[in-house]
């Protein structure tokens, strides 16, 4: 009888969380180096004394604001589960809504909050793939928004050299996003009978790819979340408006203002930084710089934006560590 003992395989999630472990590390490290960066270029000292008492209005404005997207977001997002028949309560889902943000830009992947959301709807509704589907349409209503209102805004924008290279990258990344959204359409007719189908990451994008098959036999569903994720998206354009007035700064012409906002939210967007941090001011740094703004003012007017936009992350993690949410399930399991 032989008893010589059998190698034991290696683990494979040992390799997956040392993968991750090596995305976290990059994306924060592009976040710091950013952050560092835009740091280097503001004076504290006088964005302290440009931020006296005149300046609580504005930035007091600009939290409320702020409150007020996530409360129009959970509202579109109960009426998305209340479309696709998976119902939720509508008590449950603001503060799932406010985890949610706060998760998001807690968490390195900018989506975790998303997965914690679908998660916690999955148990309440009993219908983990609506669930999953609720949660990307809110997504996809944010985004989508966000790439229509810098594109159809950018002919009004002042005509200058700079401008024209801003305009070609908002052209260009709203042209990515769109052909990626198009892979993802067709992946099930292309991939669905595909070799490669055994490979986990192309089961995902098929999979994703048959969830927006059935979203888009949801018309008016599609309607009411374009029009409710345009109304969400004016929130970023105000809060952007008062940090410019907060640090005491003469307005901005209202297409600036539109595609500084848009283009830096979906720049957060972008998996490349913990939680989109530095990405997002930079982003909203360049607009500014573009169209003409002084640079100490840009850097400035993006940091207090940053921080506004972090200050909603705030009702939710009280309700992450103290709330009584109904617990997650496994959606790989489900």
């Amino acid at each position: 009888m032989n008893t010589t003992p059998r190698p034991v395989p290696s683990h494979p999630v040992a390799g997956s969380r040392r993968r991750e472990l090596v995305i976290l590390l990059v994306k924060a490290t592009v976040s710091l180096a950013i952050v560092w960066f835009l740091a280097t270029k503001v004076d504290f000292e006088t964005l302290a004394s440009r931020l006296s008492a005149e300046a609580l209005v504005p930035l007091t404005i600009g939290i409320f604001a702020g409150i007020l997207m996530m409360v129009l977001t959970a509202v579109r997002w109960w009426g998305i589960h209340f479309r696709i028949r998976a119902p939720i309560g509508f008590p449950f889902s603001i503060p799932a809504t406010m985890e949610c943000y706060a998760l998001n830009l807690a968490l390195p992947g900018s989506v975790g909050g998303d997965i914690v959301r679908a998660a916690r709807a999955a148990r309440v509704c009993g219908r983990m793939r609506e669930a999953i589907m609720a949660v990307l349409l809110d997504r996809g209503g944010n985004l989508s928004a966000q790439m229509v209102m810098c594109v159809a805004v950018l002919p009004f924008l002042h005509i200058s050299t700079a401008s024209r290279d801003l305009q070609i990258a908002v052209i260009l990344v709203t042209a990515v996003a769109l052909v990626g959204v198009a892979l993802v359409y067709l992946s099930p007719a292309l991939l669905g009978r595909s070799p490669l189908k055994r490979l986990r990451p192309v089961r995902e994008l098929v999979r994703v790819g048959f969830i927006l098959h059935r979203i888009l036999n949801f018309p008016r569903a599609v309607f009411e979340i374009a029009f409710m994720s345009f109304v969400i998206q004016a929130g970023n354009v105000i809060m952007l408006w008062m940090a410019i007035l907060a640090i005491g700064h003469e307005s901005v012409p209202l297409f600036t203002l539109i595609v500084a906002a848009s283009f830096g939210m979906l720049g957060s967007a972008l998996p490349v930084s913990f939680g989109g941090l530095g990405v997002r001011e930079g982003a909203v740094v360049w607009v500014l710089l573009e169209t003409g703004m002084a640079e100490a003012e840009a850097f400035m007017i993006a940091i207090v934006f940053g921080g506004l936009v972090i200050s909603q992350a705030v009702p939710g993690l009280f309700i992450w560590a103290f709330g009584r949410l109904p617990p997650v399930i496994d959606l790989q399991k489900s």
